[in-house]
């Protein structure tokens, strides 16, 4: 079964440049788990993961330590989710910032990045 959280936004105080920091960026997030539950059958939220749980992983990251790249924050989400939720095979996290001054004025840059649990 496939769980996510599409299109997180939030104001964030990232990146490489002083003045990304101290003004602070857009970012948007997507994050999908694989997860072996059974919430489906049994009808209850503590047989799978709950979305909002990963909502908050999401947040207390974007919200949290100020990081120079994003391809950091991206692995501080993912690695959480898998730490957090032993149910979780799989996950895929997409980070976009809204990034001033790239040449073609892109309106998001970002990573994308998938981890599998040993």
């Amino acid at each position: 079964m496939n769980i996510f959280v599409e299109s997180l936004e939030f104001i964030g105080a990232h990146g490489v440049y002083d003045h990304e920091r101290d003004e602070g960026r857009k970012f948007s997030v997507d994050l999908l788990v694989k997860v072996e539950a059974k919430g489906e059958a049994a009808d209850d939220i503590d047989e799978t993961v709950d979305y909002r749980k990963l909502a908050e992983i999401i947040l207390e990251v974007g919200h949290g330590e100020s990081l120079s790249l994003i391809e950091t924050m991206a692995r501080l989400i993912i690695d959480s989710v898998m730490q957090r939720f032993k149910t979780v095979t799989f996950a895929t996290v997409t980070v976009r910032k809204k990034a001033t001054g790239v040449p073609g004025d892109p309106k998001w840059v970002g990573v994308k990045i998938e981890k599998k649990r040993a």
